[in-house]
């Protein structure tokens, strides 16, 4: 449970990274704004049990974070990390981390592996 909360927050401290650390703790391979979405989302799944412990206000900025990235997802232009809209996805991440009581710094993110 604690690994897993872990890996959430450093899956937040990816999206509230700015571009240029998305991109340079990524490989170069991989399209950035579907990876840190794709790794929020999975780290939310996985730490369900662990959000579910988190007071109402956090369960629900974490809804509101997902919700902004799944309606990002429905438009294809949308999938550069540099728009505006991937500011309000960094600033929602930074207040969900302010309110966990965790830094802002650049993610670790050890435990991804890629081919």
């Amino acid at each position: 449970m604690v690994r897993n909360m872990r890996r959430l927050i450093e899956a937040l401290r990816l999206l509230a990274a700015p571009a240029a650390v998305q991109r340079s703790v990524l490989p170069t391979h991989v399209a950035v704004a579907d990876e840190v979405a794709m790794i929020f989302s999975d780290e939310l799944v996985a730490a369900t049990e662990s959000t579910a412990a988190q007071p109402a206000n956090v369960r629900r900025m974490l809804e509101a974070l997902d919700e902004l990235l799944n309606t990002v997802s429905q438009d294809a232009g949308a999938w550069d990390i540099d728009l505006a809209v991937w500011t309000d996805v960094r600033l929602q991440a930074r207040a969900i981390l302010d309110a966990l009581g965790a830094a802002v710094v650049p993610p670790t993110l050890d435990w991804l592996t890629y081919v």
